[in-house]
């Protein structure tokens, strides 16, 4: 079995659907099995765009600290138990996380370590970029803001001689 085909199998849904939405309960229309015959590239994508939420990427932060329950998650990041739930929901449906019962709770873990991995080698890229355009405010300096025109003071208005009175008598 080749290594896209193990890949699919694993994660049979894809969600780029849901990437219009941060949270939501996908939908059984949204939802369509990713054939063999896909590009790496699109799965990738639609890996990308699942990952593609900041509360989604500190969920997957968390999780790689350990198997975690949702209302551990939701108290960590100060969100509701629904809301991190639909998170985990997209999460499980692009095959990043797997759901771990244990009696009546259940703990959600990374299904690889290598996505914990992904992520920070992308925000160490991230901070590098920063550094580098900060190092080159620095060397240029702040741009200055922009100066306020001095006003001109105001020339009187020409005045309009007045209209004379005629009285009809």
């Amino acid at each position: 079995m080749s290594v896209l085909a193990a890949w699919i199998a694993g994660a049979a849904t894809d969600v780029a659907a849901l990437s219009d939405r941060t949270v939501g309960t996908p939908k059984p229309e949204e939802l369509t099995v990713l054939r063999a015959s896909e590009d790496i590239y699109a799965i990738q994508a639609s890996t990308l765009r699942t990952l593609g939420s900041p509360r989604r990427l500190e969920i997957i932060h968390l999780l790689g600290e350990g198997p975690t329950e949702v209302h551990c998650i939701a108290e960590q990041l100060g969100v509701s138990q629904p809301t991190v739930s639909q998170h985990l929901a997209a999460l499980r449906g692009a095959g990043l996380v797997d759901a771990i019962r244990d009696g009546r709770d259940v703990r959600y873990e990374l299904t690889d370590p290598g996505i914990l991995q992904a992520c920070d080698l992308m925000r160490d890229v991230l901070f590098r970029r920063l550094g580098r355009l900060s190092s080159l405010a620095a060397t240029f300096g702040a741009p200055e803001r922009p100066r306020k025109r001095a006003q001109r003071p105001q020339r009187p208005q020409p005045q309009r001689p007045r209209a004379l009175e005629v009285s009809h008598r």
